[in-house]
């Protein structure tokens, strides 16, 4: 992983600590409206791209199925890399030359040299963006060969070139920074998860995943929409004949990312995330397309696809999981008296020390789950997985007490608190727990339908 995503929140700590801004509230939910920021600069790229690509109508349309898609809404306002992702690849297609007269020596060579600087921020930030923008460039270098004299040479000496050398060494510099040692993240990365397969201990998928179950997934009601301007721009005919290029452009980036994307075993829906905002201005060709003829039935259809994704989204957004946030905040009250916490959830489940910060919690602890494979053995914090056989995680999910029996009996410094989940630790472990360490249930925060987070709590001395 490089360093260069998290440093962005570093710095926005930093800001906050130099001007006497950083309080609990602050530092624990910053971040969160620091990106949600940064969402809607990405809102604003699809309005500009949909303008360049389809016009002012198609401009707004696109930026009402942006709006309207219920997975940006609940992934790209969260801290991933992925969502950082999204918005700089955003903002590169806002910038970049799709369409007849915008490739070759008569592009604009300022929008050219912009939407490089946003392509290589995104690879700073993820390095397998690269994969994404390998099928754009490859397009526009596609598009020079009539001009090779004066318009190929001048883009890759004059552009691309020294774009990406200086973008080169500010990511080499930032990991360099960051581990304190020279690291090539996208080598380490290619090493680890492609060649020696640690990312499919995270969970594997078939090849089809993506074309079949996640893309219908995330566009979902917009789906109809995306093939029919996929389809009207390999036709060329309609309301978007003048758009037909660029439409087909980004209909066809969007399918180049999920095919190369299948090639890995390890699939999940926040990869998909930087193909949305092509895909919403693909989706919004279709509705373009459409509507001359079926104006009425396109208004009712767009209501109706609109209704059905704010649903899902509050739905994701305030019910589903909604655990961690409120357990993090009564943890942080002064009240609980929380020095010492134990979390005993599904590992990462929940924030950690940034929704504490500047309260009585000293430590915390959490499940690890490394991969046991021997690529981690010698990787410090990752290697225990792999020198015991068995993920932590998976070995206190298998027998909870004989867990707590093992870890209890070799230490001194007992938990003030421990959160359990009731996902798969039953009634009478949690009992075994509560009367073997002198504690007692104090709070409850339900997460999912049918489990919650339990809170574990000292009992009062007699």
């Amino acid at each position: 992983r490089g360093w260069a995503h998290p440093a962005l929140f570093a710095a926005f700590y930093a800001a906050l600590r130099a001007v006497g801004l950083d309080s609990r509230w602050a530092v624990a939910y910053g971040p969160r409206m620091l990106q949600g920021a940064l969402a809607g600069l990405g809102d604003w790229a699809v309005f500009r791209l949909g303008a360049r690509t389809l016009g002012p109508r198609g401009a707004r349309v696109s930026l009402l199925v942006q709006a309207g898609s219920w997975f940006y809404a609940y992934a790209a306002v969260r801290p991933f890399s992925n969502s950082l992702e999204c918005v700089l690849s955003a903002l590169a297609l806002a910038f970049w030359p799709l369409g007849a007269g915008q490739v070759g020596p008569g592009a604009p060579r300022r929008d050219r040299r912009i939407a490089l600087g946003f392509a290589a921020a995104a690879v700073i930030a993820r390095p397998s963006a690269a994969i994404f923008w390998l099928f754009l460039g490859g397009a526009h270098l596609a598009s020079c060969r009539p001009f090779l004299q004066a318009g190929l040479r001048d883009l890759c000496i004059g552009d691309v070139l020294p774009i990406g050398l200086a973008s080169l060494a500010l990511m080499v510099a930032i990991d360099w920074l960051g581990y304190g040692e020279f690291t090539f993240v996208p080598f380490n990365f290619v090493r680890l998860n492609l060649l020696e397969g640690v990312s499919s201990e995270y969970g594997t998928h078939r090849w089809w995943w993506y074309f079949g179950e996640c893309f219908p997934t995330v566009l979902s009601g917009w789906l109809p929409l995306f093939l029919v301007g996929a389809a009207q721009s390999l036709r060329g005919g309609g309301a978007i004949r003048a758009a037909r290029r660029p439409v087909a452009t980004l209909a066809a980036f969007v399918c180049w990312g999920l095919a190369v994307m299948s090639l890995s075993a390890h699939k999940e829906l926040r990869f998909a995330l930087p193909l949305l905002p092509a895909a919403h201005v693909v989706a919004a060709a279709g509705y373009l397309a459409l509507e001359q003829r079926y104006s009425k039935l396109c208004r009712r259809f767009m209501v109706l696809v609109l209704a059905a994704h704010a649903v899902v989204g509050a739905f994701l957004a305030g019910f589903h999981q909604r655990a961690p946030a409120p357990l993090m905040d009564w943890l942080a009250d002064p009240a609980t008296n929380a020095t010492f916490v134990d979390f005993y959830t599904r590992c990462h489940a929940t924030p950690f020390f940034s929704h504490v910060h500047g309260t009585g919690v000293r430590r915390m602890r959490f499940l690890d789950c490394s991969p046991a494979v021997q690529a981690l053995l010698n990787v410090p914090g990752m290697g225990h997985s792999a020198r015991d056989g068995i993920e932590e995680e998976d070995r206190f999910f298998d027998d909870p007490v004989e867990f707590w029996t093992s870890r209890f009996a070799r230490e001194d410094d007992k938990p003030s608190h421990m959160v359990i989940t009731t996902e798969k630790v039953n009634d009478s472990a949690v009992a075994w727990a509560a009367q073997s360490l002198g504690m007692e249930l104090c709070a409850t925060f339900p997460h999912t339908f049918d489990d919650a987070f339990l809170v574990l709590c000292r009992a009062p001395a007699a």
